[in-house]
């Protein structure tokens, strides 16, 4: 049986706030390493949720196009 996580995010600024679903859970997920220099030093390690299961927490005025 395969069971699965929630996550709770933001951008940098906390004006947007996501919730991510994930199967399985990130402990037994296969996660990439990026090597560009602000992912090494930061230890930054990345998934690709499907955008279905990714869920977004702000008022609409906090995201504008550019």
């Amino acid at each position: 049986m395969e069971t699965s996580a929630s996550y709770d995010g933001s951008c940098h600024c906390g004006q947007v706030k996501y919730t991510v679903k994930i199967s399985p859970p990130i402990s037994e997920q296969t996660v990439i390493q990026c090597n560009c220099s602000i992912c090494h030093i930061n230890g930054y390690l990345m998934i690709y949720p499907k955008t279905a299961d990714v869920t977004f927490h702000h008022a609409d005025d906090a995201v504008k196009v550019c």
